[in-house]
């Protein structure tokens, strides 16, 4: 089959049908979709049986409780189809016709992946959809380091799982499975990710909705969101930078961690405090110099203050940004 659609449910029993039923309207029929219940309390279990027993496509997958890594992981093993799809069991597709277009622009499985966009609604919250800028489609005559670098060059490149149908040989064979127990899991799993993709198709169909619920973003960071983001910098960039890869590709990815340089510098200026910051910032100075890696505008600005007022200014400016930007 063309895809599988791996969905991890865990206490989402007010929107789990919404999204299953989703899958199942589409008029794109070449899939399978696995619902893996992360040994949920509520009545999503059930649900998921109730779905699997009505249709044959649908597979159950019911474990202890392992967090969102774990469950997308035991997906992955069971996945059959030709493209992996990562859908968050509180969200949905908006249009029937959103995997006929991920299909059709797999180009008869040539491509390694598919990118395509999110709309991002509120959920209890009286604000409009957000939805980004288009991806400009010429980027896809481009060579796959040239189109990952326009990705970063004009903040677009994507670390979620979600916004990408991905060949399963190279998710399964690079093991490419996602690591446990951490927060900002998708950015560290793209950044293993990225390196064996050598074939990229954009696609500009927003249809992903994703749901983002109330309270305020920064409210619910906690100083473990901050060190496995640190981590995932620490653990990839050195090794990215000496690596023989195409040097568009590796500028790409580079300039990618170079924003999110910044955002451990906001972040541990907000979250932590006493030892635990001063720790952080004198070990977040050994990686200015991914600031040289800054290629987006909003990038450069962030990178610029990191070169010129040192790594703990910079990081009281970039928190207090972070804080009035998303509180």
């Amino acid at each position: 089959m063309k895809f599988s659609v791996i969905i991890p449910i865990y206490k989402v029993e007010q929107y789990l049908r919404q999204c299953i039923d989703s899958v199942l309207a589409q008029t794109y029929t070449d899939f399978e979709i696995i619902l893996v219940d992360d040994g949920s309390p509520d009545g999503c279990p059930a649900i998921c049986d109730e779905y699997a027993n009505k249709n044959s496509r649908i597979k159950v997958i019911h474990k202890p409780n392992g967090g969102l890594s774990d469950a997308r992981n035991a997906g992955l093993d069971a996945a059959k189809g030709e493209y992996v799809i990562f859908l968050d069991s509180d969200d949905y597709y908006r249009n029937n016709d959103f995997l006929e277009s991920i299909a059709a622009a797999t180009d008869g499985g040539s491509k390694d992946a598919v990118f395509f966009q999110r709309t991002v609604f509120f959920d209890g919250i009286d604000r409009p959809d957000m939805h980004l800028p288009s991806y400009n489609l010429e980027w896809n005559k481009l060579s796959t380091g040239e189109l990952l670098l326009q990705l970063a060059a004009h903040d677009r490149m994507d670390a979620s799982a979600c916004m990408k149908a991905s060949k399963r040989q190279i998710l399964q064979q690079n093991e490419l499975y996602f690591r446990k127990g951490m927060f900002c899991e998708d950015i560290e799993w793209f950044s293993r990710y990225i390196l064996y993709i050598n074939s990229v198709a954009l696609v500009n169909k927003p249809d992903y909705y994703y749901r983002k619920r109330a309270g305020s973003i920064t409210a619910t960071l906690k100083e473990k969101n901050v060190r496995d983001l640190f981590y995932t910098i620490q653990t990839h960039t050195n090794r990215i930078r000496n690596l023989a890869i195409d040097i568009n590709k590796k500028r790409a990815i580079l300039s990618y961690h170079a924003y999110q340089f910044c955002i451990v510098l906001g972040l541990t200026s907000n979250i932590l405090t006493g030892i635990a910051r001063r720790t952080v910032l004198k070990e977040c100075g050994s990686y200015k110099w991914l600031c040289d890696y800054a290629y987006s505008p909003k990038t450069k600005k962030s990178s610029a203050l990191v070169k010129f007022l040192g790594v703990n200014i910079a990081s009281r400016v970039l928190g207090y940004y972070i804080k009035n930007k998303y509180q």
